[in-house]
């Protein structure tokens, strides 16, 4: 789909990408633009063509993959302040909704503190929301199971099922 100023374009990573947002919410036109794979950097690098057709809305989550290539909280904050600053200057009028990157299943990934990791990234990138006046929407706590993702929420640890995909759906509607 070609984004235009009436698009409402979602922006990330394999999360976002296996997202059926057509089935998830059918009275909407929405345009998927996740990548399987992707990071901070990625997004940066594909910018461009999001924010030339100057979308109405974006909702981005992104920095789960940096994790896991081993960039620290830190590092990918700045990244993410990139993005909302290219996001700022090439398309003033997109409206930005930052969703929290959400927690891992360690067990099933065997991934000992990533989700300690996510954590401190999610206070960052809500604190820069709040200075960028952004809305930030922190879905990490409603995925969690004691101190880890869902296993009903997850096939692989990371990557969410059908119930976890209806579970976020319902999280953010309302800010479509």
């Amino acid at each position: 789909m070609k984004i235009d100023t009436s698009s409402i374009v979602f922006l990330g990573d394999s999360l976002t990408e296996w997202f059926d947002l057509d089935k998830h919410f059918p009275d909407r036109d929405l345009i998927n633009e996740g990548v399987a794979g992707d990071t901070t950097h990625g997004v940066l690098y594909r910018l461009r063509d999001v924010t030339s057709g100057h979308p109405a809305k974006i909702l981005l989550m992104i920095g789960l993959n940096d994790l896991f290539q081993g960039m620290k909280p830190k590092e990918i904050t700045l990244n993410h302040e990139d993005i909302l600053v290219t996001i700022r200057d090439r398309s003033p009028g997109t409206t930005l909704v930052v969703q929290s990157i959400l927690p891992v299943n360690e067990d099933m990934i065997m991934g000992s503190g990533i989700n300690k990791k996510i954590r401190k990234l999610n206070r960052s990138l809500k604190k820069m929301c709040r200075h960028y006046k952004h809305t930030y929407v922190d879905l990490f706590v409603s995925f969690l199971d004691g101190k880890q993702l869902r296993k009903e929420y997850t096939y692989d640890g990371g990557h969410l099922t059908e119930k976890g995909y209806s579970h976020w759906a319902s999280l953010i509607r309302d800010y479509l």
